[in-house]
């Protein structure tokens, strides 16, 4: 059994803490973000929890369970800007098609990931594969 289940007085409370400086930080991205766009739109953001989920995935974490590192995360953002960047300059596809080349993106690092755990081998490796082994 677990603290977080034993305990659902101390869970309600970090929950609610996380919740609400969730809603701070969201906040404070809109107060950012509406003076570059200039007006506010409810369709802002729409893929970008994609995104998010592409860089964490690049930057190694496993989908499976596990643990990720925050440079690996940051490497997955820069990897993933980059590719955004090249294909908007370079006009190769559409814009409208940027969500599924991310998602090409996303199922090629899982598959390298499956691949790389069966074999002992991997872009991603991980303490916690190692602890496997």
């Amino acid at each position: 059994m677990s603290y977080a289940t034993a305990d659902p007085v101390v869970n309600k409370r970090t929950r609610l803490i996380a919740y609400a400086g969730l809603g701070v930080l969201v906040g404070v991205a809109t107060i950012m973000y509406v003076p570059r766009l200039g007006s506010a739109s409810s369709s802002t953001g729409v893929l970008w929890e994609l995104e998010a989920i592409a860089a964490v995935i690049i930057g190694g974490t496993v989908l499976k369970g596990g643990f990720g590192r925050v440079w690996g995360t940051v490497i997955g953002v820069l990897i993933l800007s980059q590719i955004g960047n090249i294909l908007n300059l370079t006009a190769f596809v559409s814009p409208y098609i940027n969500g599924a080349i991310q998602g090409v993106i996303i199922i090629l690092a899982v598959i390298l990931q499956r691949v790389g755990k069966t074999a002992n081998y991997s872009l991603f490796k991980h303490a916690s594969w190692q602890e496997q082994r």
